[in-house]
């Protein structure tokens, strides 16, 4: 393919051919310089990919950098490189081919901000950490859909780390300002347009597995708490528009069903809507979602009710759940989803929940599917009940992948993931893991898959404690001193 491309193009790809020989996903970091009496912005890019144990020496890769540089007033600036003749553009490819290269704009009138790998343009991690007002500014006004969004994720995850640390210090925790500020100037400038997916995208909150990669130490309770506070206060802010787009949102008595862009984004930032104003679990809006489920005529907007339904107890939750079980209790794939909302419950005692569903009739423990949809959701997706403090989540999982050894092999050992991730959480729900890995590591038939899994994830284990008896071996007062 690279041939064909060289032979048409005429551009020499040799270096551009070192993407298929060298592993590893480069870095890309970056700074602006404005020379305000000269008029040029100075772009600094520099690339970076990390030595590997199969290869330590690292050649600079052939990269096409797509950038913008945003006005003042949310506009696109045109562009041209000093010395360039060609007609100016709003977006320009810059072809980065050293380690470090300095790319100079003529004609810029004020300070800019830049807006890097728009559209995706090279398989790279941007990790120059932007200031808030630059993600703020690029949140309402980036005209590149995936620097937009990028943008929005990493203030809102970034907002989410404070929140979490202070609900881990006693402290109120709240929603910059900022941020509900860009809330707001989304929710009232975009979401009358008609990409509607994309407005979803942009005010939907980061997951917990995104929040957790930025945490030294992982607390499962202040994390979810975080995001849904952050939730519930970006409702009390914004509670009458949010309330209006999805009243305006509704279908027409007359609108067939299409799988068509207006209608899937129409769709889906309804739901998104629907569970924004569920966030403060109000009985209005819980009336609002059952009204949603018993009217939906298709099945993504009644799942979107379901779902939101879940979110709280209540009897329209449980009238909504034997409803949708009694309507199809044959479809054995919408069963599934039955199950993984019921999974997912973050109120309540979900694990004795999920206990009980394992005795129902539509379970099979050697139905894959089934397994996946009740056992693996509960696990992955629903970390304030997996995670409970009494480590009961955890001995719950270890006996399913014990029952799977003699069952599914393979399926145990793709439940056994969430265990092995125990360096990511505090000292006790550590040792409690860790506690039931040493379980299912005693099983004196336990498969060669699960084993290697397992075995690899103590090692670590055994790691640790090994560095830790050095450190204190050679502490003062440690064993070698006091000897």
């Amino acid at each position: 393919f690279v041939d064909i491309m060289e032979e048409v193009s005429g551009i020499d790809l040799s270096q551009f051919r070192l993407w298929y020989s060298q592993s590893g996903t480069p870095q890309i970091s970056y700074s602006l310089d404005y020379d305000k009496e000269n008029k040029i912005c100075r772009l600094t890019l520099e690339q970076k990919n990390d030595k590997t144990a199969d290869q330590k020496d690292k050649k600079p890769l052939h990269m096409p950098i797509s950038v913008g540089l945003i006005g003042k007033d949310g506009k696109d600036i045109p562009l041209k490189l000093v010395g360039e003749y060609d007609e100016a553009e709003t977006t320009k490819v810059l072809h980065l081919k050293e380690e470090k290269q300095v790319f100079e704009f003529a004609n810029i009138a004020e300070e800019v901000v830049p807006s890097i790998l728009r559209g995706f343009s090279a398989p790279v991690r941007i990790v120059t950490k932007a200031p808030e007002d630059e993600l703020v500014f690029r949140m309402k006004y980036d005209s590149d859909g995936y620097n937009r969004f990028e943008a929005a994720q990493e203030y809102m995850t970034k907002a989410l780390i404070d929140m979490v640390n202070d609900i881990e210090n006693g402290r109120e925790a709240k929603v910059p300002e900022k941020l509900q500020n860009a809330i707001g100037h989304i929710l009232a400038t975009d979401a009358q347009g008609k990409d509607k997916a994309f407005i979803a995208d942009m005010i939907k909150l980061p997951s917990y597995r995104i929040v957790m990669q930025e945490l030294k130490i992982v607390n499962p309770d202040a994390t979810i708490d975080a995001i849904n506070t952050m939730k519930a206060q970006i409702l009390t802010r914004h509670a009458q528009d949010l309330a209006g787009i999805y009243k305006s949102l509704s279908a027409t008595d007359d609108e067939k069903y299409e799988v068509s862009t207006e209608q899937v984004g129409r769709r889906s930032l309804r739901n998104l809507t629907l569970s924004y104003l569920m966030a403060d679990k109000a009985e209005n809006a819980v009336k609002l979602a059952k009204e949603q489920y018993d009217n939906a005529k298709n099945m993504t907007e009644r799942l979107g009710a379901l779902f939101a339904l879940t979110q709280t107890d209540t009897e329209e939750t449980k009238a909504a759940l034997d409803d949708f079980y009694n309507r199809y209790k044959n479809d054995t794939n919408v069963m599934d989803t039955w199950l993984s909302l019921q999974a997912g419950m973050e109120h309540g005692d979900t694990l004795a929940r999920v206990k009980n569903l394992m005795e129902h009739e539509v379970f099979d423990i050697k139905t894959p599917n089934k397994v996946r949809a009740l056992i693996s959701s509960f696990a992955n997706a629903n970390p304030k009940q997996f995670h409970r403090i009494d480590g009961e989540g955890y001995k719950f999982l270890a006996d399913i992948v014990i029952k799977m050894n003699e069952i599914n092999p393979r399926m145990g050992a793709g439940l056994v993931r969430p265990l092995l991730e125990w360096k990511l959480y505090d000292n006790n729900r550590k040792e409690l893991m860790l506690k039931q890995l040493d379980k299912i590591r005693a099983l004196p038939d336990l498969n060669n898959g699960i084993k290697e899994l397992v075995d690899k994830s103590l090692a670590l284990r055994d790691m640790d404690t090994q560095e830790n008896k050095n450190m204190n071996k050679h502490k003062p007062g440690g064993s070698d001193i006091a000897a």
